[in-house]
């Protein structure tokens, strides 16, 4: 009989997503010093193109400066709470990013999205593994990242049974070393039969932001966060 490991695992969870419609991106082509870079650095998260290009097309109405004033806002996240970086941006993701734009004269308030939340079909969704982060000398490699608009919103950990203990120390980990992930990140995920623990608000914001990343498009934005 075949031993199940966590890079078949792995492979099984690519081969599915790529079927829901994600793009496959094995991470070390496109790191900065990949054959096909879409990064500038191992500490960069965002995929900038993609999320430039994303946005651009969803905010059609918005001027050019107003949508690269917007992408810059939320770079600019860096309290030194890593909660509240991930809140901020929580914030920005579902709320939308407030801008000011010239109509006839007059300064307008509107507001710029990163996710099409009316038109899922409208986002570009990428499932990339091996994306290598470093940091003040931290090397990481989550197993799997799900992108939407080439923002991180989804990072799966692919492990065999853990006790949850162990799960706990190992999730923990990746929330110290890895800031620049899940200061932007939504969701992670690990054993699922764990999530039965959950509070009702968290499984909501699972429920929501699963249907958006694993394939059904028609949805509503996600309006709870997991803390």
């Amino acid at each position: 009989m075949t031993r199940i490991t966590e890079n078949i695992i792995e492979a099984f969870a690519i081969e599915l997503l790529d079927k829901l419609g994600y793009e496959y991106i094995y991470a070390p082509d496109i790191a900065h010093d990949g054959e096909n870079p879409e990064r500038e650095s191992y500490a960069q998260v965002l995929l900038l193109n993609r999320l430039q290009n994303a946005v651009k097309r969803i905010n059609h109405n918005i001027p050019a400066d107003a949508i690269a004033e917007a992408i810059k806002e939320i770079q600019r996240i860096a309290s030194p709470e890593l909660l509240t970086n991930n809140e901020t941006f929580h914030r920005l993701l579902t709320e939308g990013i407030p801008v000011s734009k010239r109509v006839e004269g007059d300064d307008r308030g509107d507001r710029v999205w990163l996710i099409d939340f009316k038109n899922p079909n409208n986002n570009d969704f990428v499932v990339a593994n091996q994306f290598t982060i470093i940091e003040n000398g931290n090397n990481k490699r989550p197993d799997v990242i799900l992108f939407v608009n080439g923002i991180p919103l989804v990072v799966i950990e692919l492990k065999m049974q853990l006790m949850k203990t162990q799960l706990s120390i190992l999730l923990s980990n990746k929330l110290k070393h890895i800031r620049p992930l899940f200061q932007v990140f939504s969701l992670t995920t690990a054993l699922w039969s764990y999530l039965m623990d959950w509070k009702p608000k968290q499984v909501l914001f699972l429920r929501a932001l699963v249907v958006l990343c694993l394939g059904n498009r028609q949805t509503e934005k996600p309006k709870h966060r997991i803390w």
